[in-house]
């Protein structure tokens, strides 16, 4: 853009003209409102929703149809026969066919003005106000954040797939006001406008030439008034129920099998072209068929608890989406073929994509039962059962002695149970974290206030395990010896491994507990097996038994 007040090219805004269509809906954005102000120019953005019945009217001037600050609701009247006054009301503010796609919102000085955008906009696409950025925001299949509209006090853009979605499904044109003003020294005499007016299939335009008497500082003016419309594309185009558009490319192949000479065979995870034991799609696989993937598939999950959470038999993304697993299996995660499909978004289809293998083994005996024999079942993975046992524990005990073993995790750990696992990776920092984890539970949440007040003498020094171990003894636990040394050596390899440096020390207690050489997921087994064991030792002597606390 040239800015040199002396060339004519700037003073008729040849510029503005010639480049107008190409920044339209410039990289899936456009411009609904703009204000900027200097010495030399003045130039505005701002738009409007426009029925069919009004658009002839709209195309007919250049002049804006609607101005920064109108289109609120309000009540008019009219005087029919007789006199008599009628009252309407207009949720836009009048009955020209033409709405505020933009509020601009003012106070006049008693609170700070605002814009926002049309609110039938906002609740037709959910979207949510994040008051920090300044924008409003939808979400993925997976929650993830999408920036849809960013506003500020003196520029707002919109995502251009979210504004014709709208269009289609409202059916409504969307103009966009274009003013420009430019101050200039050139002389009049030395314009020669050959155009003052044009009109393309979006744009129309009229610009104005004149003397500037508005000060002694500059000699001419030139106002350029331009109006872009954006007719609405069909209904049909909305991709929202009941338009929204099956496309099979969204349906990730996954391997179901291997032929005779080793090759992988793979099909569609789309539902509806699989079969199933009631006679559809008879030459397909079944629904059902097995996938398998490596473990490692959940480390995703894993490590963003806030989104996704890893059941026992299930996997879920917040309120938007839950997918059955087989996470019972000793080697893999295995899922049902039509599963895939019917739950997993396309993005999260890609991402179990890269960890399909060749089907090997067999699914668990649990989701066998589940599925197909319609049995309430258990898991015999170990670290689903240690979820169940802690939990059941926790709850027995209180419910018997009225007060709790364990504390309730803080809100910021809530997580911990949740992604407690063996190790899907081979990575020590996973078993790091894992055996922090298993310490948190069991050691770390000992309700030592509780435990105390059941002593009868303790030294003030005392820590957890030792309040326990005094504890233990004074009601005679016969499993005493077994538990405190696991605890102790828990807290040992989280001391030495996870919450400091490792040296050899560590080295020292991976020998003296035989992990040395042991592969992280047969550690954390171990460990849990371990603490498995010790709830079930203290289940039977203080809640399975008539003891009295």
């Amino acid at each position: 853009m040239t800015t040199d007040p002396l060339s004519a090219d700037y003073l008729l805004q040849t510029d503005i003209i010639k480049n107008i269509e190409a920044h339209i809906m410039q990289k899936g954005w456009q411009v609904l409102f703009s204000e900027k102000e200097t010495q030399l120019d003045r130039f505005y953005v701002w738009c409007a929703l426009v029925e069919d019945r009004a658009l002839a009217s709209c195309l007919k001037n250049n002049s804006w149809d609607l101005l920064i600050g109108n289109g609120r609701p309000g009540i008019t009247q009219s005087f029919a026969d007789k006199g008599k006054t009628t009252s309407t009301y207009h949720p836009y503010g009048d009955n020209s066919g033409v709405r505020a796609f933009v509020h601009a919102r003012d106070f006049h000085g008693a609170f700070p003005k605002y814009f926002e955008m049309n609110e039938e906009f906002r609740l037709f696409h959910n979207l949510a106000y994040d008051e920090s950025q300044k924008k409003l925001i939808d979400f993925d299949t997976s929650g993830y954040p999408v920036d849809v509209v960013q506003l500020s006090d003196t520029h707002i853009k919109a995502h251009v797939k979210y504004v014709r979605k709208y269009q289609a499904a409202t059916q409504q044109h969307l103009v966009v006001y274009i003013e420009s003003l430019r101050y200039s020294n050139v002389q009049l005499t030395e314009i020669a406008e050959d155009i003052k007016s044009d009109a393309t299939k979006i744009v129309k335009w009229k610009r104005y030439i004149r003397e500037d008497d508005s000060s002694d500082e500059y000699k001419t003016c030139s106002q350029l008034m331009m109006k872009v419309v954006f007719h609405p594309p069909a209904m049909k185009q909305v991709d929202i129920w009941p338009f929204e558009k099956v496309n099979e490319s969204q349906y990730v192949h996954y391997i179901i099998g291997i032929t005779d000479d080793g090759e992988s065979i793979e099909y569609t995870s789309n539902p509806d072209k699989l079969g199933d034991y009631f006679g559809k799609n008879p030459d397909a696989p079944n629904y059902v068929t097995p996938v398998y993937f490596r473990k490692a598939v959940l480390s995703k999950y894993y490590a963003e608890s806030d989104r996704y959470r890893v059941s026992d038999g299930l996997i879920s993304c917040l309120n938007l989406w839950t997918c059955r697993i087989d996470n019972d299996n000793p080697s893999h995660i295995v899922v049902f073929l039509g599963d895939l499909g019917r739950d997993l978004p396309y993005n999260e289809q890609l991402h179990w994509k890269q960890y399909n293998v060749s089907p090997d083994g067999e699914l668990s005996q649990t989701s066998i039962r589940r599925n197909f024999d319609a049995e309430f079942t258990d898991p015999i993975s170990i670290d689903l059962v240690f979820r169940n046992e802690y939990t059941r524990f926790i709850n027995d005990w209180k419910t018997k002695h009225g007060w709790s073993f364990y504390l309730p995790l803080h809100e910021n750990d809530q997580y911990i149970l949740d992604i407690l696992r063996i190790p899907v990776t081979h990575s020590p920092e996973e078993l790091d974290t894992q055996v922090l984890y298993l310490t948190k539970l069991l050691v770390d949440s000992l309700n030592e206030e509780n435990i105390t007040a059941k002593l009868n003498n303790i030294s003030p020094d005392s820590k957890g395990i030792t309040k326990l171990d005094l504890f233990l003894t004074q009601h005679s636990f016969g499993d005493k010896k077994d538990v405190i040394q696991f605890l102790r050596n828990l807290n040992e390899l989280r001391s030495t491994g996870s919450a400091h440096r490792k040296g050899s020390k560590y080295q020292k207690v991976l020998t003296q507990q035989s992990f040395v050489g042991k592969k992280p997921s047969e550690v954390m087994e171990h460990l849990l097996n371990n603490a498995i064991s010790c709830i079930h030792s203290l289940r039977k002597h203080f809640i399975d038994a008539h003891i009295t606390l």
